[in-house]
Formats: C-alpha cells, sequence, structure tokens
C-alpha cells in the first residue's frame, strides 16, 4: 500500500517503504494492483519496471482495449479537467 506519486495510462508510480535488499527481489516481477479512484476500484495486470527504498513504477499488462483502460481515461480526463480549471484561477 503506498500514496500514488504518478498515474497514467501506461502505468503508475507510488510511494513505499521497503526494508533493504527488498527491491531487488520484486524488480521484472508480473503481479496485480489494485488503484481506489473516486468513481470505483481500477484493477489491472501489471509488472514491476522502477523500484527503490521509496517507490515502485510498474506498468499496466493486458490493458489496451479494455473496460478498465476507458474506466482509468474517464478518470485521467476529470484530473486534467480540474487542473484546467486551477490553472485559470491562478
Amino acid at each position: 500500500m503506498g500514496k500514488t506519486q504518478d498515474i497514467s495510462l501506461g502505468g503508475v508510480c507510488f510511494e513505499v517503504s521497503l526494508g533493504p535488499g527488498i527491491p531487488k527481489k520484486i524488480r521484472n516481477q508480473a503481479g496485480k494492483i489494485s488503484l481506489l479512484l473516486p468513481d470505483g476500484e481500477f484493477n489491472a495486470d501489471c509488472s514491476v519496471v522502477r523500484v527503490s527504498s521509496q517507490a515502485v513504477a510498474v506498468k499496466f499488462l493486458n490493458f489496451h482495449g479494455t473496460d478498465r483502460k476507458k474506466f482509468l481515461r474517464s478518470f485521467l480526463e476529470t484530473q486534467v479537467t480540474y487542473l484546467t480549471k486551477l490553472s485559470r484561477l491562478g
């Protein structure tokens, strides 16, 4: 469990606290990820592409052309709209 740093249609990077030696063990490993988004839970197969003792980045697998991609795209579009509105205020 960790706090999301960055999310896109390609994958996600999130903050973690890992013990020494764990990062090397999980790099390139496949798994499943669940993200709690405002409109529901997003689940995807993933592969660990980058890891440190503070963050893990995963790439989504078997994802394109699915309803999960549409769900995530919809969430990301709401975030872009929100940021656009904020930038107009500043």
